[in-house]
């Protein structure tokens, strides 16, 4: 295995892992290609040291080929919002299509709204932000509707409130790495002879690993980075698996219809592709 080249900066979303002769080497978008480099994949988030690399290829696959347990204990039917409330529908992902689709499929307020809004409650329309005597509470507390969105139905990054923490991504992929788990055998089976980027490191992502890469900054950089580089680039009109089932017949995913965390049967064929962490 090669030992990781350490430049003098950590590398920044959007930025693209090449392997020059088994060596990591960072590329920007506005930089070419590394003669003779591989491309693996882009830079999505960074956790300190812990860089998130989203794969260059996706395949259509099922979560499962059946909607059964099979001892499969990994469910969770909740999670938590930006504004503390606890939901098991509607989480915001991506604020540009959230807005798009609940500016005119939102509610229209009979009563005061309140903050936080009520559980599982779907945010108002654009047209009642603004102009609404029902939501004069939100307009006082919201710079915008996008703001409104973002602050109160947001989904909150899984450590800061333990929901999606444990088991991870990455404990579920492996040991769900069968041919009953199509979407997980995929994500496992990609390796390269690097370390960090070997067989046992590419994992389906999480809702934690989904939160960061579908906010509408990082898809931009994403997006233009791998269609530059020739990987398959997200979008936010996609629909993407996450590593948890919320019941025994369907699991998380991003709806690309209204930029929100919801669920699919697992039997359906949807976007699978492998992320990585690499310590820099």
């Amino acid at each position: 295995m090669a030992v990781i080249k350490v430049f003098d900066r950590l590398p920044n979303v959007g930025d693209a892992l090449f392997l020059v002769s088994n060596v990591i080497t960072w590329v920007r978008y506005a930089e070419s290609a590394p003669s003779g480099g591989t491309f693996v994949g882009v830079v999505f988030h960074r956790n300190g040291h812990d860089v998130y690399i989203l794969n260059k290829t996706s395949a259509y696959k099922k979560y499962k080929t059946e909607a059964t347990t099979d001892g499969d204990a990994y469910t969770n039917s909740e999670y938590y919002r930006n504004d503390g409330s606890k939901a098991n529908t509607r989480g915001m992902m991506n604020i540009e299509r959230a807005s798009a689709y609940w500016s005119t499929h939102g509610r229209t307020p009979s009563a005061n709204e309140t903050i936080p809004a009520a559980a599982n409650a779907n945010p108002v329309t654009k047209t009642a932000f603004e102009s609404s005597a029902y939501c004069k509470i939100l307009r006082q507390t919201y710079a915008s509707y996008e703001a409104y969105l973002d602050a109160g139905l947001g989904v909150k990054f899984p450590q800061e409130y333990g929901c999606f923490g444990l088991p991870n991504g990455k404990t579920i992929t492996y040991a769900l790495n069968n041919s009953a788990h199509p979407a997980f055998q995929y994500c496992a089976g990609i390796t390269y002879n690097v370390d960090g980027l070997a067989a046992g490191d590419w994992y389906l992502p999480g809702v934690y690993e989904g939160t960061a890469l579908m906010r509408d900054k990082v898809l931009s950089k994403v997006a233009a980075t791998m269609t530059k580089f020739g990987g398959t680039a997200p979008t936010n009109s996609s629909y993407r698996w996450f590593a948890q089932r919320c019941y025994t017949a369907n699991a998380w995913l991003f709806d690309g219809n209204n930029g929100c965390l919801t669920n699919s049967a697992v039997t359906n064929e949807i976007v699978a592709q492998a992320v990585a962490v690499l310590k820099v």
